[in-house]
């Protein structure tokens, strides 16, 4: 049955017509694009996944990443949003693969779609595993892990304490010498508490990863209000705090289909 169908259908029933109080349909917007140009094997892969033509607003944003600027993108939902982050990030990651990036997402859902995409996109482009660091037993990353790290991590109250352990050695060990080769993570997912708990109170034992902080992206924005919203902007600040004291200053980008 298509939509047009059902519509009709609710409109003919006894039950459910005298409850609607208008209908009225919206034509679609024919779609903007424009040329956006990529790193080609990074254009190869995003090609291989059907992506080959790019939004005005995918485009205009990503311009304006490359320029240092902080960004927030407020378009519908299914609009490419993750794209307009994570092109930038992967970008930057090819240049300098010490290149570290903070995925703050306030929905596990959202978390977990997000990371197993990114972790896909950047097994085609062939930056996981990781630069400067061989498998390890059982074709691991890394050795003595139970299962690989991977160029992207889930850093939130689900994640093991063993799993923690390995995320934030692997931004100690390139440091300390501990090893000769340790596991590349470059992008960490996590949520505000977690990041409030667990992270910014720790700082010394991620220097690593704040030392080479580029990007911090921000889903769901405006979930981001009232008291919540408040106490996330404090801990915002805190982590620009630490940014600055290991030497960064990474762009914020934040994204929301709802505003």
């Amino acid at each position: 049955m298509s939509i047009f169908s059902l519509i009709e259908s609710l409109q003919k029933n006894k039950r459910f017509s005298e409850t609607i109080a208008n209908h009225k349909y919206i034509h679609p917007l024919e779609p903007k694009y424009m040329r956006l140009d990529l790193n080609e094997k990074l254009r190869d892969v995003l090609s291989g996944q059907g992506i080959r033509l790019f939004y005005s607003h995918q485009v205009e944003a990503i311009d304006l990443i490359r320029q240092g600027e902080n960004v927030v993108v407020m378009t519908p939902t299914a609009s490419g949003k993750s794209l307009i982050y994570n092109i930038p990030v992967i970008e930057s990651i090819m240049e300098n693969p010490e290149t570290t990036a903070l995925y703050i997402f306030p929905l596990k859902g959202l978390e977990q779609d997000q990371v197993k995409n990114l972790n896909e996109l950047c097994d085609k482009i062939g930056i996981s595993p990781p630069f400067n660091s061989p498998l390890g037993k059982g074709g691991h990353r890394g050795v003595g892990t139970k299962s690989p790290l991977r160029c992207a991590e889930v850093y939130d109250g689900d994640t093991t304490a063993y799993r923690r352990g390995k995320i934030r050695a692997a931004f100690q060990k390139g440091l300390t010498g501990e090893t000769e080769f340790p596991p590349r993570i470059n992008v960490i997912f996590t949520n505000p508490d977690m990041l409030h708990l667990a992270i910014n109170p720790f700082h010394a034992k991620w220097e690593g990863f704040f030392k080479n902080l580029k990007y911090v992206v921000v889903d769901e924005i405006h979930t981001l209000r009232g008291v919540f919203g408040s106490n996330v902007a404090h801990v915002l600040r805190r982590l620009r705090r630490i940014c600055n004291y290991r030497g960064s200053n990474p762009q914020f980008i934040a994204c929301s289909a709802t505003i």
